[in-house]
């Protein structure tokens, strides 16, 4: 019996040391560096191409993520939101809704980047700034918008 006892303690003891030791790694990969995370959030974006077409004029689509989630900008003619989840360096936007103004100048560009962003995305920061929002399709480059 007293050795039962023994051994439940030294178990307790070990698992103890073990998920304290453990607790502050992260084992599954998802965690994002602070400083891309930082710029991810606290950053409004503008679209500079689509999918290697440069991007001109002046209704230029904007994007800005939450770090809640929610997610939202300037569509080229309407104003646009959504929800999304972020995982690592993998943004999975949701359905977009947007305001319903008619425009024809940015109606076409409008359209391209609201198919191009919905779905799952893979994104980073490059050196240089830009932020890349990239799948097996499509492609978005953006810069900060000043």
């Amino acid at each position: 019996m007293r050795w039962r006892g023994v051994m439940r303690k030294l178990f307790m003891l070990v698992a103890g040391m073990l998920f304290f030791s453990f607790a502050g790694c992260s084992t599954n990969g998802l965690s994002i560096p602070k400083a891309d995370s930082k710029t991810l959030y606290e950053t409004e974006w503008k679209l500079l191409s689509i999918n290697g077409d440069h991007v001109a004029g002046s209704k230029i689509p904007t994007l800005k993520i939450d770090e809640d989630g929610r997610f939202g900008g300037f569509g080229g003619c309407n104003e646009y939101f959504g929800r999304a989840k972020v995982s690592g360096h993998t943004i999975f936007f949701g359905a977009i809704g947007s305001t319903r103004r008619y425009c024809i100048a940015g109606h076409a560009l409008e359209h391209s980047y609201f198919e191009a962003l919905q779905g799952p995305k893979h994104w980073r920061i490059k050196s240089s700034g830009k932020l890349l929002l990239y799948d097996d399709v499509n492609r978005l480059i953006f810069v900060p918008k000043r």
